[in-house]
């Protein structure tokens, strides 16, 4: 079994790829980005009536335990969660 680690690190992965446009301040809305997979994606938390429909019709099924249910132990994603800025090394 993965440790947290890599659990984190992938969910981490997920933010970025799914909610990039959040950070840099281009996309303000309360739920996925219409234009991405976003709205596909199952691993949504509710947020009243603010909740992401997903279908999963334009997604590939994970074929990883890590991607299709480690991650999620780790929280499901909010829809208004904001990637972390990198860090530059000095």
């Amino acid at each position: 079994m993965l440790g947290t680690c890599a659990r984190r690190e992938v969910r981490t992965g997920l933010v970025y790829v799914l909610q990039n446009a959040r950070k840099h301040g281009s996309w303000r809305a309360r739920r996925p980005d219409a234009y991405s997979s976003g709205p596909s994606f199952d691993g949504w938390k509710e947020h009243g009536r603010n909740v992401a429909e997903s279908s999963g019709a334009l997604l590939t099924r994970a074929r990883t335990w890590l991607l299709a249910t480690g991650w999620r132990r780790q929280g499901l994603l909010d829809p208004r969660e904001v990637p972390l800025a990198h860090s530059t090394p000095n």
